[in-house]
Formats: C-alpha cells, structure tokens, sequence
C-alpha cells in the first residue's frame, strides 16, 4: 500500500517546493517548511525535478492531502526507495486512497454445465393389502367356478400394474362359535381368466381347526407371478370339512394379508 501512496506523493510537493525556493539549501528548508506555508493544493509534478524529492527533504508526516493539486506529484518526481510511510500524516494517507468506486454491473451468466450421469433406478415400493375379518359364509362342498358360482368369500381385490412380481399372502383365522374340529380352512388368491378355476397365484391351507370358540388358525403362500394388462388379483377365503358337511359355515372369520413386490 506504501508504493501506491507513493504513487501520488502528495509528501514529496513540499520537498520540491522548498528546494525551488531556498536554493541549495533544500535540506535546511525541508526542515522548516511545513503544510502551514504551502497555499493549498499548489504544487505540481511540474514543479519537482525528477527524483528530486526523498525523505532528508521532508519532515515526518507534515504534508497533509490539502497541500496536493489534482495534477499531484507522480512517481517520477519520487527518488526511488526514499519516501517512507513516516513522511505521510494519516489524513494525507486516507486521501490518497479515494473513495470507493460503484460496484460494476453483474457479469454474463455462464454456459450451463455438463449434464451429470443418469441416477440409478429407484426402488419401487411394496403394494400391500390388510382386510378386516370377515365371516366366512359357506365352509364344505365345492369352493365354486369363476364360469358360474363362486361360494367361496372375497376378502379383498387388488389392482396390480403388469410385470412380474413376489406375491406373499397370508391368511388368518378366528372361530367366532364352536365347531366340529373337523374343518380346515383354506386362503386362494385368484385371477379370474375365464376358466373354471381361474389362475392361481397362491393356495394354503390350515390344519384341523380348534372346537373352542376364539382360537386361532394360520397358513400361508409365496410365489413369483406374472400379472398381464387388466387382470385383478382376487383374495377369497374357504373351508373344507373331512366329512364333506358344511356344519362349521359361518362359524369362523377370515383376513388377509398381501404383499406384491415388483421385480426388477
């Protein structure tokens, strides 16, 4: 910062100004003029001699920013290496750094970069299904045909997109009454094709269900199946009694649950 100060040398006018005026005795005059006999912003770089002025011509910090014209002094009147930051008073400093300029107009905004690499595929989300119980009407004889009757409950419907999927169900079981310990009840989820029995993508069975009134029973699938464009999945729940009777009907109550994960 001291160089760039120096660059204006507002210090180094009075040094010529007094050599111009007493002759060779400009290290006596540098020793007694100070700002308080130079008429304010009079001196030139016109007026010093070529590296004319160094620290021996000035007195510490005695020339102030109303001793310099706007021509100033520049750094060809300045003997090189001479002036020192103690020839130059703090206001003198602080003029000579001007004010501070407008901030410029913003710059053009660059190209856009490069685009960045495709993102990995995402995770597509579990399709699950949760019914509440339900009493399963007709427990014995036949579980029907989707080209005529179906007897068997239809706990739930669901709508999957085409694709390959693992299908998990589960089903559950609660007597609601005594039974004849004879039945064994039965989870099918079905689509419904056009064929007798439909397609099946999953079947499982209890064993013997218990007598007593609230007692609980379970069974369960998992299979990898396709689903085509417009088909639905069909949750249905049935029972099949050992002596073909139909005694334990309406006797237990049934839910499901689902979960069809894509596969990629």
């Amino acid at each position: 910062m001291f160089k760039k100060l120096m660059g204006q040398v507002p210090t180094v006018v009075i040094a010529a100004t007094t050599a111009a005026i007493f002759g060779g005795g400009g290290a006596y005059a540098a020793a007694q003029i100070t700002s308080a006999q130079i008429k304010d912003q009079t001196i030139q770089s016109r007026d010093i001699a070529a590296q004319g002025v160094g620290t021996s011509e000035i007195r510490n910090q005695t020339i102030e920013s109303g001793d310099i014209g706007e021509a100033g002094v520049g750094a060809s009147e300045i003997r090189n290496g001479s002036i020192t930051s103690a020839d130059i008073n703090d206001s003198t400093e602080k003029y000579l750094k001007g004010q501070r300029g407008d901030t410029g107009a913003p710059g053009t905004p660059g190209a856009p970069g490069t685009p960045g690499a495709p993102g990995k595929d995402g995770v597509v989300s579990p399709i699950y299904s949760d019914t509440e119980l339900v009493t399963v009407k007709d427990v014995g004889g036949s579980f029907g045909k989707f080209t005529g009757t179906v007897r068997a409950t239809l706990l739930d419907t669901i709508e999957l997109t085409p694709g390959t999927y693992v299908l998990s169900s589960e089903g559950f079981f609660l007597n609601n009454d005594t039974t004849s310990g004879k039945t064994r009840m039965q989870l099918a989820v079905r689509v419904n094709d056009g064929t007798d029995w439909g397609k099946d993508l999953g079947t499982c069975f209890t064993g013997a269900i218990s007598t007593l009134t609230n007692r609980e029973s379970h069974c369960s699938s998992t299979r990898v199946v396709e689903i085509a464009e417009g088909e639905k999945v069909d949750v249905y729940a049935f029972g099949y009694a050992d002596d073909q009777g139909s005694a334990d009907s309406g006797k237990v109550d049934a839910k499901s649950f689902v979960t069809a994960i894509p596969v990629q």
